[in-house]
């Protein structure tokens, strides 16, 4: 698929609200197994939990790895839903399997990029990090040999 547009970034963020409901729902629906219902507590337990992956101080990133975990419990979730209750919840919210999936996909390969780019930040950082002994043990030789 490529480099992930905003497009296709918006897009997903324009269907959380109806995965949330969707999520709701299921949680409510006596019909629904209670492993799926672990799953789903465990998807809100992390958007609203201080403790993340990645802290939602970073911008982007740190929301990001909250949508896309949710997708993720919410797809495992629905695989053991029975597939009336699945169709009738998914009805509920005009989503679809193939919304979801395509959506995981998306939040998965901008999660992707965002590590990318903090690895190439950590790079760079461990680097000038590094050096900074390295140049101060060499300025104090010279200091050492001037003073002699």
């Amino acid at each position: 698929m490529g480099e992930v547009r905003k497009r296709e970034i918006f897009e997903v963020l324009k269907r959380m609200p109806a995965y949330f409901k969707l999520i709701y729902g299921l949680y409510r629906d006596k019909d629904v197994p209670p492993r799926a219902k672990l799953l789903l507590a465990l998807a809100l337990t992390y958007n609203i939990s201080p403790v993340d992956l990645i802290p939602d101080i970073i911008p982007l990133a740190g929301q990001f790895d909250n949508v896309h975990f949710t997708l993720k419990l919410l797809r495992r979730s629905l695989k053991a839903c029975p597939e009336e209750v699945l169709k009738r919840h998914l009805e509920n919210t005009n989503l679809c399997l193939d919304y979801l999936e395509r959506d995981i996909l998306i939040s998965g390969q901008l999660m992707k990029g965002f590590g990318r780019a903090a690895l190439n930040v950590s790079r760079k950082t461990a680097g000038y990090i590094l050096a900074i002994p390295f140049k101060m043990g060499k300025a104090i030789f010279r200091l050492g040999k001037m003073i002699k």
